[in-house]
């Protein structure tokens, strides 16, 4: 009779507090960040310039400092490993949640599923023909979305289990058909950005390792939604098994006719200054009203897979090409922004402002063949960098000697 009266009050105590408690679920020992932090309701931000992630909610903070490798719970408690880096995202080992939890006295139950082979990212088989060669255009239209993350296959270099090669690079012909962009000085930005991207596409196909394929968004005169050219870049996640890079190309404009120069943007949650706003508003001042509507579904989606790895593999891919280009323009530099051409791509994606076609001494140099093969051997030379040191660090999964 005792025996029973005592676990009659076990029940009646302990499981209601069982079925309230918090579980934080994980697969093969392992959670994302992201959904990490929506279990402990926190928010989670990145500073691009520290190379900082932070998780805050109540009084309390996590952060992530990735070129120290550690992280530091409240300013007080030191994680005692690094976060685990795929390509798209960041990962907490089990361990690492159980002392997260136990610092911060987070009543939780910890969910662990495994399956028989790991898999961090998943792929569908689609056959590539493994050429260089420009993505066809044509029956892109009206598809549904359905990003993709690439698998682990015996592709990847040994040492890191979760790294993906770079297979691809998409060189991105701005604006396009119904669109014409910035038209100043007798110059429609649409042309001038078609010239420019195919010069780099080919300085590319004479430079890039025979393993990496060169792409072109556009090879003619046609409009691409936000959908389409984000469905290339996913189309080629899933055919080439491997990781892509993806460059924009544009033409800035100005009221002032003063201004000059070449800039280079990535992907952030907001513009860091007054110029950068300025060309922000300038470039998505273009897109369709229409395709603003779909940007939610895509924002859906993309937004799965979006990281703040992501975003900084986006950022070392912008200096890569803007230490090249400092031999053209000194004063270049780096700024993020939500540019709606490269915020809905799944990899690391930059968006180039050549010059200012709003400037008549500018668009004598811009229109110069001569300056245009200058600038695709120098942003050429950028993207390889950022291959040559993705490569080396696994994904920069850790520093070069």
């Amino acid at each position: 009779m005792y025996r029973k009266l005592l676990v009659l009050v076990f029940i009646i105590l302990v499981f209601p507090l069982l079925g309230s408690s918090l579980v934080i679920s994980l697969t093969n020992n392992l959670i994302d960040l992201i959904s990490f932090s929506k279990f402990i309701g926190a928010e989670i931000s990145y500073d691009p310039y520290k190379s900082l992630i932070s998780l805050r909610f109540s009084t309390n903070t996590i952060e992530f400092f990735e070129n120290r490798g550690v992280g530091i719970i409240n300013s007080n408690f030191i994680l005692p490993s690094p976060l685990i880096k795929s390509n798209f995202n960041y990962y907490l080992s089990i361990s690492q949640v159980d002392y997260i939890v136990s610092v911060l006295e987070i009543p939780c139950i910890l969910s662990n599923y495994s399956t028989d082979k790991p898999k961090v990212l998943s792929t569908t088989n689609v056959t590539d023909t493994n050429e260089n060669k420009f993505i066809p255009i044509s029956g892109t239209k009206n598809t549904d979305i359905s990003y993709s993350q690439v698998t682990l296959t015996s592709n990847s270099v040994s040492g890191n289990s979760n790294f993906v090669p770079i297979r691809f690079v998409i060189i991105d012909a701005g604006h396009g058909g119904k669109d014409p962009g910035a038209m100043h000085n007798g110059i429609k930005e649409k042309e001038l950005t078609l010239k420019y991207a195919k010069v780099i596409y080919n300085e590319l196909l004479k430079k890039v390792p025979k393993d990496v394929k060169i792409y072109m968004s556009r090879d003619r005169d046609i409009y691409l939604s936000l959908e389409e050219r984000a469905n290339l870049a996913n189309s080629l996640l899933k055919s080439t098994g491997g990781y892509g890079l993806f460059i924009s190309i544009h033409m800035n404009a100005s009221p002032l006719k003063s201004k000059r120069g070449v800039e280079v943007y990535f992907i952030s949650d907001k513009a860091v200054d007054s110029e950068a706003r300025e060309t922000l508003a300038f470039e998505n001042a273009f897109i369709d009203k229409k395709e603003l509507q779909r940007a939610g579904e895509l924002e859906k989606v993309i937004g799965k897979i979006r990281s703040v790895a992501l975003m900084e593999e986006s950022r070392i891919l912008s200096e890569k090409v803007a230490n090249q280009l400092r031999s053209v323009d000194e004063g270049l530099k780096i700024k993020g922004g939500p540019f709606y051409v490269i915020k809905y791509i799944p990899v690391p994606s930059v968006l180039l402002e050549v010059g200012y076609i709003s400037n008549p001494e500018s668009v004598k140099l811009l229109v110069d063949e001569t300056y245009q093969k200058r600038i695709a051997e120098l942003v050429s030379d950028g993207i390889l960098d950022f291959i040559s040191a993705y490569n080396q660090t696994q994904g920069f999964t850790f520093s070069k000697n």
